[in-house]
């Protein structure tokens, strides 16, 4: 997994060559736990990173949140394997699923996976209500479903502690 990507968050309208708009929100709505999904776990090269949870970068200090807080996720995902954008990403903490937003602006993501223009908004952000995590230890990690919304990749569990 490539952990030297830089952070980088913009705001604004997303344009693809295709002349399709998306816009990029400004800030994202505090999300509930919809489940993760079902579809079968593939193999695959990696295809998502955790890079920051509640401003901390992930790797530098342990990860962390208070109990009625809301928690923050950032990082980026992709479909490894076809170099296409995923169709959807979930954050799952605690064992509960929490859709991200995705197709946030990651150049340096787009940039380190060939060059290919969608891959440039792979980004991804999820902001779960406070209350929805239960104090404790326990772990975060990552659902990306495929491109073509056959299978699913998940990610290596991180350690994330809740503290009351």
């Amino acid at each position: 997994m490539n952990r030297s990507l830089p952070l980088l968050a913009v705001a604004g309208v997303l344009v693809f060559s295709s002349g399709c708009q998306h816009p990029a929100p400004a800030t994202a709505p505090a999300l509930d736990n919809v489940g993760l999904p079902t579809l079968p776990v593939v193999p695959g090269p990696d295809s998502g990173h955790i890079d920051r949870v509640n401003g901390v970068v992930a790797g530098s200090a342990p990860l962390t949140g208070r109990a009625g807080e809301p928690v923050t996720v950032f990082g980026w995902a992709l479909d490894a394997a076809q170099k296409e954008l995923a169709a959807e990403v979930y954050v799952e903490i605690a064992g509960q699923g929490f859709r991200a937003q995705y197709f946030e602006p990651r150049p340096d993501v787009g940039k380190t996976f060939g060059g290919k223009e969608p891959l440039n908004y792979a980004g991804f952000s999820a902001t779960i209500a406070g209350g929805q995590i239960p104090a404790g230890e326990t772990s975060m990690r990552l659902h990306i479903v495929n491109h073509a919304r056959s299978g699913q990749y998940v990610t290596t569990p991180l350690p994330f502690s809740v503290r009351p």
